[in-house]
């Protein structure tokens, strides 16, 4: 599944309803620590069993530094929560956030706003995300 000698992987998660659902969602981290690779790659595969298959890149968001995120979960609505890096490059648009997203990497129609992934901001270094099981998300 990786990609290339450099990528690392960030985060990993399997649909609830897996292996129904056979989706399984890695975040991989394509930089050296300070090398200046700056993308984290979020995608999804399906398992047919024995291997992953399908694979399809759902969003590319930039990092900057050691700090990029990366953690992803399915939430009960099916829907991807994936946090960003944190770092502080101007032409990072999505540094610092949980993004909400549709398992095809879509904007859900039911987010804060409509036309953006963005679910929450101004985190910093968010490195853990869980639902539990009465609904509620921590990061």
């Amino acid at each position: 599944v990786f990609t290339k000698p450099t990528d690392n992987a960030l985060g990993l998660a399997i649909h609830p309803n897996f292996p129904d659902t056979p989706y399984v969602f890695v975040v991989f981290d394509t930089a050296h620590y300070y090398s200046y690779g700056v993308e984290a790659n979020l995608f999804r595969y399906e398992w047919n069993g024995s291997n992953l298959i399908n694979e399809t890149l759902l969003l590319t968001y930039t990092h900057y530094g050691e700090h990029s995120g990366g953690r992803v979960i399915v939430t009960q609505d099916n829907k991807l929560l994936l946090t960003t890096a944190d770092y502080w490059w101007t032409g990072d648009s999505l540094k610092g956030r949980v993004l909400r997203m549709n398992l095809d990497g879509s904007v859900p129609s039911d987010n804060p706003d409509p036309n953006q992934l963005e679910w929450t901001s101004g985190h910093r270094n968010p490195q853990g995300l869980t639902q539990t099981p009465n609904g509620n998300v921590y990061i």
